[in-house]
């Protein structure tokens, strides 16, 4: 089982990007701002949700949408923050900070099998990459 951090996504001139990279954003600290989120039954969404509700909050939802990439660009016009894995690339206008409490999400490939040797190799430097803690990192921008 791989696991990896959800973070939360903001634009660059955001308040909460002012802050150090590593220095957490608690979730209380999200009542009353804008959400921007994915589409129900995202495995992002979900764990978010879940997050919201074990700490007695009720996040505001208005702004669904069905790729990250579209929740990214959401997020570079101000329409809120978002939510994305700590494996996501992050274009260099945006940037991501912890959330507190830490909200994990498990990993998973699915597949059909059997594998071909290049999909049974490929599978190998991934499960090589986590184990080693090589992967696209989290990168950070902003003050």
């Amino acid at each position: 089982m791989i696991e990896t951090d959800i973070r939360i996504l903001l634009n660059a001139d955001h308040p909460l990007a002012q802050r150090p990279p590593d220095e957490p954003v608690a979730l209380h600290e999200l009542a009353g701002v804008s959400v921007v989120w994915r589409e129900p039954g995202s495995g992002t969404r979900d764990r978010v949700e879940v997050a919201f509700r074990q700490a007695g909050l009720e996040p505001e939802i208005r702004y669904e949408f069905s790729a990250g990439a579209a929740v990214r660009e959401a997020v570079r016009c101000g329409l809120g923050v978002g939510f994305v894995s700590a494996l996501s690339a992050t274009p260099a206008d945006l940037c991501t900070r912890p959330v507190s409490p830490r909200i994990v999400q498990t990993l998973s490939v699915i597949y059909q099998g059997p594998l071909s040797r290049p999909g049974e190799a490929f599978l190998g430097v991934l499960e090589d990459m986590m184990r080693d803690g090589v992967y696209a990192a989290p990168r950070s921008v902003g003050p």
